[in-house]
């Protein structure tokens, strides 16, 4: 159900510009700790709480997003309420980057509370943590990626508007003159009775001396089943049910 999604040319764009945009990004960031080890190849240090701070904070927001979307991906997926937007690949993309984020952030915590043991500090030379930058930038590039796939999915993929999901529904032209028009059953009636008034039903099922029957249109948002035995309405149901066309 989700294989054409995953496939498409949309989710390929989704995963492939942030990840080029975080891999330049990092390349970009080792290039400037390059240039200033060489020119000052003096230790800088840092305290731990600079890096640690928007990591923990981004992996918190993740991992609340994560939950939230994933369920906003199968209400979408399985809701009949509401007309399927026209892709679900921005989100299924924006839930990579958060797990991608969120990874990352975690194995960054834990590296630097290994390398900040005693006062909570680190230093960065030309031959020790001078990547810590980069992949912090990474996480948080990976982390804005999903943010903006899942405004990209607001702003230009769903569309909730009323009139759009009233149209989805499969509507006969004459549903609202048959239920104005028909007579109401009542049980007691006799078989003859009941199609005098309703006409022929849309579908009947035989067992024996019982015959289950179906008007699928009576009204606007009803489907009924009467239940017939020996030629006598016994019982009569009403089933809210729109039929709903889908994508």
């Amino acid at each position: 159900m989700i294989s054409h999604y995953i496939l498409s040319l949309e989710f390929l764009l989704s995963l492939l510009i942030p990840s080029l945009l975080a891999t330049g990004y990092y390349f970009f960031i080792l290039h400037l700790w390059r240039i200033r080890l060489n020119q000052n190849p003096q230790p800088i240090v840092y305290k731990a709480e600079t890096f640690r701070n928007p990591i923990n904070l981004s992996v918190t927001v993740t991992g609340i997003i994560i939950p939230l979307l994933s369920a906003l991906v199968v209400y979408l997926l399985t809701s009949q309420d509401l007309r399927q937007p026209q892709s679900l690949s921005s989100l299924f993309a924006s839930l990579i980057m958060f797990l991608a984020s969120i990874c990352l952030g975690v194995w960054l915590s834990y590296s630097l509370a290994t390398i900040s043991v005693t006062d909570d500090t680190f230093s960065i030379t030309s031959t020790k943590n001078w990547k810590t930058a980069a992949y912090f930038s990474v996480q948080l590039i990976l982390f804005l990626s999903g943010v903006f796939l899942i405004l990209w999915f607001i702003f230009f993929r769903l569309d909730l508007s009323f009139s759009e999901r009233i149209s989805n529904y499969v509507i006969p032209a004459d549903c609202e003159m048959r239920a104005i028009l028909r007579k109401p059953l009542l049980i007691g009636l006799s078989k003859n009775e009941m199609i005098s008034r309703w006409g022929e039903p849309d579908k009947t099922k035989q067992s024996g001396t019982e015959s289950t029957i179906h008007y699928i249109y009576p009204s606007l948002h009803s489907s009924y089943t009467v239940t017939v035995e020996d030629g006598i309405i016994v019982s009569i149901l009403e089933e809210y049910k729109p039929v709903f066309r889908g994508r």
